[in-house]
C-alpha cells in the first residue's frame, strides 16, 4: 500500500519518551505496519491496542502478539472503527489520513499524544495568530489541546525515503480552553473567517449585517484562538447565519493566491 517505515531505534525510542510511557499506561498506536515502533512501545507500556488497516502485516503482527503477551492488535480503518479508551497515543500517522485521524483522538479522553506526521501539517497545528499556516485547523485543535512540535524528522530517516520531512507531535489533552456555542456552528465560522483570512474583521462582519464587533477589529489572521470562541458565541446570540464556503469558492481563491 506504498507505505514508508521509520526503522531508525534511537527515533523510535526518543518518539515513545517524549510520551513519557510508563506501565501503567494503556497505548493506542494506530498503523504499525511491521511492528517496528509496536514493539518499542510494548516493552515500555503496560497495553499496547495497534489498529492496522493493511492485512498483509498479519503475519508480522502475530509474531509480535505471540512474544508480548500485552499487545492485542485488531484489523481495520481506524478512521471508521471506535477507538479504544487509553490513556496514551503513539502512533506514526499515515499520511493520507492524519488530520482526520488527530481529529478523532481528540474527541477520546486520553492525557497525551505523540505523533508523527508531515512537518507542515505539524506547523500548522502549532501556529499562532500571523504565523505561516496559522487556520481554523490550528484555532479547532489549540482549544482542545497543548501542541507542539518535538522534533523534525528529514525524508532519508525512512525506507524507502520520502521527498518530505515529517515530525513529533505532542498533543496534551485539555479542557476546552474557550467556550464555542456547537461544534458544527464553530466549525462553520472558522470555516468563513478564515477564508477571508486577510480582511479585517469589520469588514466580515459588516458582510454579515452585523455591526458591532465583540473583539478589538484586526485581520481575521491575527484573532488569538479564543477570540474566534468570543465572535462565533456571538454570532450564534444574534442568530445570524454563516455561509458555506463552497469547493468552487476554495478553487478559485487558491488559483488567485498562486497567481
Amino acid at each position: 500500500m506504498g507505505q514508508n517505515f521509520l526503522k531508525n531505534v534511537k527515533l523510535l525510542e526518543k518518539e515513545a519518551d517524549y510520551a513519557f510511557l510508563n506501565k501503567d499506561d494503556f497505548v493506542l498506536e494506530i498503523g504499525p505496519g511491521i511492528g517496528n515502533l509496536t514493539e518499542v512501545l510494548c516493552r515500555k507500556a503496560g497495553k499496547v491496542f495497534a489498529i492496522e488497516k493493511d492485512t498483509g502485516f498479519k503475519e508480522h503482527m502475530s509474531l509480535l502478539e505471540n512474544k508480548f503477551q500485552n499487545l492485542e492488535v485488531v484489523f481495520g480503518d481506524a478512521t471508521e472503527i471506535n477507538l479504544p479508551n487509553c490513556n496514551k497515543v503513539v502512533s506514526n500517522l499515515p499520511f493520507n489520513v492524519a488530520l482526520p485521524l488527530i481529529f478523532k483522538i481528540l474527541q477520546k479522553d486520553y492525557d497525551v499524544a505523540v505523533l508523527i506526521c508531515q512537518e507542515r501539517l505539524a506547523r500548522r497545528i502549532c501556529a499562532g495568530p500571523g504565523e505561516t499556516g496559522y487556520s481554523r485547523i490550528s484555532v479547532s485543535i489549540q482549544r482542545l489541546a497543548d501542541t507542539e512540535v518535538l522534533k523534525t524528522i528529514p525524508g532519508s530517516a525512512y525506507e524507502p525515503k520520502i521527498d518530505v520531512s515529517t515530525a513529533i507531535l505532542r498533543l496534551r489533552k485539555t479542557k476546552p480552553k474557550f467556550r464555542a456555542p456547537s461544534e458544527e456552528f464553530f466549525k462553520r465560522t472558522l470555516e468563513y473567517l478564515f477564508f477571508r483570512r486577510n480582511q479585517k474583521l469589520s469588514r466580515v462582519l459588516s458582510d454579515l449585517s452585523c455591526k458591532k464587533i465583540p473583539v478589538e477589529d484586526k485581520k481575521i489572521s491575527m484573532l488569538r484562538p479564543g477570540e474566534f470562541g468570543k465572535i462565533s458565541l456571538y454570532l450564534k446570540s444574534k442568530k445570524i447565519k454563516i455561509p458555506k464556503v463552497t469547493n468552487e469558492q476554495k478553487r478559485k481563491a487558491q488559483k488567485y493566491q498562486k497567481e
